[in-house]
């Protein structure tokens, strides 16, 4: 399975708005520069999820980028959980906590109330385009700036800059382990 989308093909949006992903010599809309940076960066690899495909440049980029579940695609069997298993850091560039997709794993896995709903999403499986249905959960990034003040103060994290912006560096099992307790006493 691979996005569809490219101008001719999909466009941003298919007709019921289900986001279209770009396929990969296409710009990916509203990610930023950074994560579009590393998008077009040759031997790049980018996962297949039709609305939270993650991109991965390196040795392990294949692995981590290979199996992303078409269901909760922001839990496990993703790459998020592949980063958790791997003892990944989380490198926050000129952005903070409200930008760092990793809580939503934390999200997934704390025992909280999720509401579940069915999305669709067009997709290219065997040259054909198709729209596909699967499970994801109601995610909020409403708290996450909290939860990342409570991360720095009670474990803390490495700062810096580059340039004229901050740059935080986060260990992302750390993060994550936190950011579940944390939303387990702190949200509704």
């Amino acid at each position: 399975m691979e996005p569809a989308a490219g101008p001719g093909r999909l466009g941003r949006h298919d007709n019921r708005g289900a986001a279209a992903v770009p396929a990969r010599g296409d710009a990916v809309p509203r990610v930023g520069a950074i994560p579009e940076c590393l998008r077009a960066f040759p031997d790049t690899r980018r996962s297949a999820h039709p609305l939270y495909s993650v991109a991965a440049w390196g040795a392990d980029a294949e692995a981590v980028t290979t199996d992303h579940s078409l269901d909760f695609g922001l839990g496990e069997g993703t790459p998020y959980s592949v980063l958790y298993d791997r003892d990944a850091s989380v490198l926050l560039l000129g952005v903070g906590h409200e930008a760092n997709t990793s809580l939503h794993l934390a999200e997934h896995r704390a025992d909280i109330a999720l509401g579940a709903r069915e999305r669709t999403a067009p997709v290219v499986r065997d040259g054909d385009r198709v729209v596909v249905s699967y499970e994801d959960f109601e995610t909020s990034t409403e708290d996450f700036r909290a939860v990342g003040d409570a991360f720095a103060a009670s474990v803390g994290h490495a700062e810096g800059s580059v340039g004229a912006g901050t740059v935080t560096l986060v260990d992302q099992p750390a993060l994550v382990d936190f950011a579940a307790d944390w939303f387990e006493d702190n949200r509704e």
